[in-house]
């Protein structure tokens, strides 16, 4: 078993519950820490190793923080 975080995705349709919070992964996938429950979900198939998703760059607050002292 490791500790390494992954980015699971589930099979499309198929609805897969996080153990510990029994909530269903959501259907974008989520990062993961791999334990033995999801190595065994991605031998039957039931999820798969997706891509997280890039974050949006973050917007520059140079001009907001500029707009607001002039006000």
């Amino acid at each position: 078993m490791t500790t390494d975080y992954s980015y699971i995705v589930p099979k499309p349709g198929l609805r897969v519950r996080i153990p510990g919070t029994r909530d269903a992964l959501p259907a974008e996938g989520a990062g993961i820490r791999m334990t033995g429950y999801w190595w065994r979900r991605i031998q039957d198939g039931d999820v798969s190793f997706g891509k997280a998703p890039r974050p949006a760059p973050a917007k520059s607050t140079k001009r907001a923080a500029a707009s607001g002292a002039q006000e």
